[in-house]
């Protein structure tokens, strides 16, 4: 017999808060109150193990930048892996940019006739950098909204990713500065019409044409980051994403140590999304756990504080069990030192 589906978890919590059914207490709240103490009052210590997982990703050809998961994901660790070499991960700017910083070429590529355009012209170096996420015209709080580039749609939520701007273009008129940038596909957008294009592989700029002209012998500017294109050897994690050091030249397969978010738990035992395949917790040990966790809230909303605290009882008697099991499995696990790997070579020969 199995015990700790998401429908004993439900029963537990009706029986040890007098809520003995759903005319005093519904399912749905239930789950509802469930969920918020698996997802954000859950003890992280008991779950950091059980939920260390791969996360993976696969490269593009002059992408450099990628989205992380952070619906189903959190933290993310080393070591990092690009197809299974391993690689040095960041996550600090100024550490990353000691050993990776690139500059920003400035080149006068085109001259003022005084007209709007159109104008084209040439980097002197190539390939470029593309930016990302940068497009600030268009709607970047909504999934599926923000540019990317085309052959990397992401499937989750794009919401709260950074922007970068990589690229520049700019000149003076009669009484102001026109900025022009690009969207991350090619497009150039900003004080100029539709239809302007820039080639990330080749450097060219073309149909540009400004908002206002540009009077003669004004010099257009063009600001961008060269870069070569070959396997990369470090990745920078920041604000949400992971930025590929150097410009990937074809596929890799991406290898980084993450922790998956807890499931939520939904209504059902079968769905997919409700803790796993069966409708339980990600182990089977903690059910109790979440149902005496899951009515203490509710007597938190009765204001029951007898209810309450009998309740944190039954909590770290629980946490006390699952803990013992966590330092059992680490107690398993031999200390990091510089001279492991060498000692277990020697042991190994």
């Amino acid at each position: 017999m199995t015990v700790g589906l998401l429908s004993d978890i439900i029963e537990k919590v009706r029986n040890v808060s007098a809520s003995g059914n759903s005319d005093q207490v519904s399912d749905e709240k239930i789950v509802k109150y469930l969920n918020s103490y698996y997802l954000y009052d859950f003890p992280d210590d008991l779950r950091l193990l059980k939920l260390k997982d791969t996360y993976v990703f696969n490269t593009i050809q002059g992408v450099d930048v990628y989205p992380f998961d952070f619906d189903s994901w959190s933290t993310i660790e080393g070591p990092a892996y690009v197809s299974k070499e391993q690689v040095t991960i960041y996550q600090d700017v100024k550490s990353y940019n000691n050993w990776t910083a690139y500059t920003q070429s400035n080149e006068s590529f085109a001259t003022g006739d005084g007209t709007e355009g159109p104008y084209s012209g040439n980097t002197i170096s190539y390939p470029i950098r593309r930016s990302v996420w940068n497009n600030p015209m268009v709607d970047t709080q909504t999934a599926g909204v923000a540019s990317f580039p085309t052959g990397y749609p992401p499937t989750f939520n794009e919401s709260n990713i950074s922007r970068i701007q990589n690229i520049l273009i700019t000149s003076n008129t009669a009484t102001s500065t026109q900025n022009v940038t690009d969207d991350g596909d090619g497009n150039l957008i900003g004080d100029c019409a539709a239809g302007g294009t820039i080639d990330y592989f080749t450097g060219a700029i073309s149909g540009l044409t400004f908002d206002n002209p540009v009077p003669s012998g004004n010099d257009i500017w063009v600001q961008y980051v060269q870069t070569t294109f070959a396997r990369p050897t470090s990745i920078f994690f920041y604000q949400n994403q992971f930025i590929l050091n150097s410009v990937p030249d074809q596929g890799y397969t991406v290898e980084v140590q993450a922790y998956r978010e807890p499931s939520k738990a939904l209504m059902g035992t079968t769905s997919t999304t409700a803790f796993d395949l069966n409708g339980r917790p990600e182990e089977f040990g903690w059910w109790e756990l979440l149902a005496f966790g899951t009515a203490k809230k509710l007597y938190q909303d009765r204001l029951d504080m007898d209810g309450v605290q009998m309740m944190q009882v039954f909590i770290d008697e629980q946490v006390s069990q699952a803990r013992t099991k966590t330092y059992g499995q680490l107690a398993s696990r031999s200390i990091n030192t510089m001279f492991r790997d060498a000692q277990n070579q020697l042991n190994w020969e």
